[in-house]
């Protein structure tokens, strides 16, 4: 377990990270709360006076997601600016290890050591895998800033809550898509490399049984240009990411609803 400075730690190295691939895929975060992370596709911007093409929103959202749950996946290099995970991972065996007890969940990711390092696996630290969850839905919102002491923007409306259920209902390690996500998504030829599972059926509170699709594991790698931007590196050029899942609405432990 991690102490309150330590967590805050992580959550701010993870959420900047997610920072640089929504702004990538021009994905709008409107907002964190506690380990959610919650953003918005398909809203009208500074270059567009118009609402974007649903399909095409769902493309960013669902890549989106799909590529934070890669980078976090433990095939990657992360660079010094995750300095803080390695501390944190190096106290936490060092604890362990003085007790003369077993460490903890023995399949550790390393995902704090620099890139140019020549040190073993054993001497760059560990840290426990980073585990989102996101959920993804799609249809119309209510977007607008609530005035007060401290004025704050927000997006509301029955696809921000299913968003949400859909975190809630999903997987560790994984996307989980409505419907109509899947059904925007599959129709675009530019999304030909995203598949889905077979449907499932879920109860969603508030919105009763649903069926619902997780996306599929995939090869294609992150964008060249955002891991550059990030300084992370392939661990494994053989695998890019793990897991089936993604997101418009997210809403994800250290992950998010995505509309």
């Amino acid at each position: 377990s991690l102490n309150s400075t330590d967590l805050l730690h992580w959550l701010g190295y993870t959420f900047g990270v997610m920072d640089h691939v929504a702004e990538h895929f021009r994905v709008y975060k409107v907002k964190t709360y506690g380990d959610m992370y919650f953003a918005v596709a398909g809203l009208p911007d500074s270059q567009h006076d118009y609402a974007e093409d649903q399909r095409t929103a769902a493309i960013r959202a669902v890549q989106a997601a799909a590529v934070c749950l890669q980078l976090f996946s433990g095939k990657y290099l992360h660079p010094d600016a995750g300095e803080c995970l390695k501390a944190i991972a190096a106290r936490n065996v060092i604890a362990a290890a003085t007790k003369g007890k077993p460490i903890r969940n023995r399949k550790t990711t390393q995902i704090s050591a620099a890139p140019s390092s020549q040190t073993s696996d054993s001497s760059q630290g560990t840290a426990n895998t980073c585990a989102m969850r996101f959920g993804v839905s799609l249809g119309p919102a209510v977007a607008g800033v609530l005035g007060g002491v401290c004025p704050a923007f927000g997006v509301w409306g029955s696809t921000v809550n299913l968003a949400s259920q859909m975190q809630v209902t999903g997987r560790a390690g994984n996307v989980h898509c409505t419907e109509a996500v899947v059904q925007a998504v599959m129709v675009d030829p530019d999304a030909s490399w995203l598949s889905f599972e077979k449907p499932q059926l879920i109860f969603a509170k508030g919105f009763g049984n649903l069926s619902t699709y997780f996306l599929r594991t995939s090869d294609r790698a992150p964008p060249k240009a955002l891991m550059v931007s990030l300084g992370i590196e392939w661990r494994t050029p053989r695998f890019y990411f793990e897991g089936a899942g993604g997101g418009v609405s997210v809403t994800g432990g250290a992950g998010g609803p995505m509309v």
